[in-house]
């Protein structure tokens, strides 16, 4: 919603995933849009179209004349949803472009994913610890900085975006996961440049952290999380959306 996302989940049944991906903020998500990767099946529409959702667009790799009908018959907003069909674009570096008045930013794309993580913390992220990071490392790179998300093992529960401090943003997340918080992991889109965040996510039991680490108080934020017992992955690279 407004450019960032307000709910995602990577389960393997389309509309399970498209309800924990809505749960995790239905009010945002109304009025919003729902972004499938990949054909938008007749099922999912239905679930997509029920009563109480309202939607301004939906994006999928293709929509079929069943589907289209099917929201042609949906009262209200049916008749005006835009399903716009995406078809899959190859994994490559491209340039994104920034403008200001009478000028010009071209950079190269927030593209590719570190794939070799470090972990400072003695305490060494478990196997079902993993996805829920990974996932939340990619979701970080979809949200306005200073980005801090909080995922499950199923999808996202918090998210603080576009905040001037990073520690209002790791509060916001928290505050929006709420009991969902204890057990799972938080990512970062930049590093922290004091401990404080840390502190922050121990008081609502966060397990894990994913972060690009670089501050000149590295030390001192791992130091805080062996104490609370948080386990941190440093990625190396930083995310940053404006």
């Amino acid at each position: 919603k407004h450019g960032n996302p307000c709910g995602a989940a990577w389960t393997t049944d389309p509309i399970e995933a498209f309800e924990t991906a809505k749960a995790a903020d239905p009010v945002s998500a109304f009025g919003g849009i729902v972004a499938i990767p990949g054909p938008l099946g007749a099922p999912l529409a239905q679930s997509i179209a029920a009563k109480g959702n309202f939607f301004e667009i939906i994006a999928c790799q293709s929509a079929s004349p069943e589907v289209l009908r099917l929201f042609e018959a949906r009262a209200g907003w049916g008749q005006d949803v835009r399903i716009i069909e995406c078809p899959l674009l190859p994994e490559q570096p491209y340039l994104d472009l920034r403008t200001v008045r009478g000028a010009a930013l071209a950079q190269t794309s927030d593209a590719a994913d570190s794939e070799t993580w470090t972990e400072p913390t003695s305490r060494k992220l478990e196997p079902g610890e993993i996805l829920p990071l990974k996932a939340a490392w990619i979701c970080a790179k979809h949200v306005k900085s200073n980005a801090i998300v909080v995922c499950d093992k199923n999808g996202l529960i918090g998210v603080g975006a576009g905040q001037m401090n990073r520690v209002k943003s790791v509060r916001l997340a928290l505050e929006q996961a709420g009991e969902r918080a204890r057990g799972a992991v938080l990512a970062s889109d930049a590093f922290f440049p004091f401990a404080d965040s840390i502190e922050e996510a121990a008081k609502w039991g966060i397990a894990a952290v994913v972060q690009p680490g670089g501050s000149k108080k590295d030390e001192e934020v791992i130091q805080a999380a062996e104490r609370l017992g948080i386990k941190i992955a440093l990625t190396g690279t930083r995310h940053f959306r404006h």
